[in-house]
């Protein structure tokens, strides 16, 4: 059962760390924009603030591991088995998959330029859209690749007291929106 538990936790992390991986950094340098800092705050308070009172605390990570666990738990008897897990692991692949390869497609088309269906050397050469390299980057960190769950869980436990300024176990929106201006401001 401490097993179980050790996972969910790590599981609960790993998929907040995902959906918080491009709030976690710049990218050689370059600042995040207002509008970019902005659209993270909105996007984490989205799916974080579970019960939607302005404030991410331990009640809504607690929350969000239970419903990671019932989404796991496929049977609904109210343990995860290895196959389970397994099975869970192998959903997520999918997804991520499949996401891939859609944004794949995108950027493909979006440097096909003359709509051929190829990449001409010039084409291909080309400068990518703004943000292509940063957006590709925040995606594949965020999807399972990097320092693995422990360095993710870290980073994202890390992240979260960086944003709670006044130490009360508690982030609000305003506390996250500070340290997303703090970081654009670099």
């Amino acid at each position: 059962m401490k097993t179980t538990k050790t996972l969910m936790t790590a599981l609960v992390m790993s998929s907040a760390l995902m959906l918080t991986a491009h709030a976690s950094a710049k990218h050689k340098g370059e600042p995040l924009s207002p509008e970019a800092a902005a659209e993270r705050v909105d996007h984490i308070m989205e799916h974080l603030d579970v019960n939607q009172d302005g404030v991410i605390d331990q009640s809504d990570l607690d929350k969000k591991k239970a419903e990671k666990f019932a989404t796991i738990d496929a049977n609904n008897d109210g343990v995860i088995t290895k196959e389970e897990m397994q099975a869970a692991k192998d959903a997520k692949r999918s997804e991520y998959a499949a996401h891939h390869a859609e944004r794949s497609g995108e950027r493909f088309a979006a440097r096909d330029v003359d709509g051929d269906g190829g990449l001409s050397l010039e084409e291909f050469s080309a400068k990518r859209e703004e943000g292509e390299h940063h957006a590709r980057r925040g995606e594949h960190r965020g999807e399972g690749h990097g320092k693995g769950k422990k360095g993710k869980k870290g980073k994202f436990r890390k992240l979260l007291k960086k944003a709670d300024a006044n130490g009360d176990g508690a982030v609000t929106r305003a506390e996250l929106e500070a340290l997303m201006a703090k970081r654009a401001a670099r």
